[in-house]
């Protein structure tokens, strides 16, 4: 019986180059609007950086890469890591500076995790078996190669 192969590298090329065409797309209008890249602060220049890594990984996502896709886990994960660190900083500042700082960081808590469970479903999607299995059977085949005709050996 032969198996099934869903074409997912497409959709997810897309989905990456949408995202990362609208953050780097907002990133630049943020520099544009500041009128200097020195004037962004470090979130926003992950921003930036994170918009253009998911950008440039759309193409070899859509044709079937499977270096892309452990690229794009990389990129996630560290971006997942960016925005828990940054906002659990945030969190904790606002609530010790608060009235009520038990509801502040409980508040902080359900936002965080609100922000974090898309990209980390995402994440589980691209080490689901099928989805590593549909890019592998995109990489190089496993056929001898032929030999070719030499320059000398041509006949004119």
């Amino acid at each position: 019986m032969r198996a099934l192969v869903l074409p997912w590298p497409r959709p997810i090329g897309v989905a990456s180059g949408t995202f990362g065409a609208a953050l780097t797309i907002a990133s630049a209008a943020q520099v544009s609007a500041s009128g200097s890249l020195r004037a962004q602060t470090l979130p926003e220049l992950v921003a930036l950086i994170c918009g253009c890594a998911f950008l440039f990984l759309a193409f070899p996502l859509y044709t079937g890469r499977d270096w892309a896709r452990r690229a794009l886990l990389f990129t996630t994960y560290s971006t997942l890591a960016a925005v828990a660190i940054s906002f659990s900083l945030m969190v904790v500042q606002r609530s010790s500076s608060a009235s009520h700082p038990a509801l502040h960081l409980l508040i902080g808590a359900c936002a965080l995790v609100a922000v974090l469970t898309p990209p980390t479903f995402i994440l589980a999607v691209l080490h689901h078996s099928d989805i590593k299995r549909a890019y592998r059977t995109n990489e190089a085949s496993n056929q001898a190669m032929e030999r070719t005709a030499d320059r000398r050996t041509l006949d004119f």
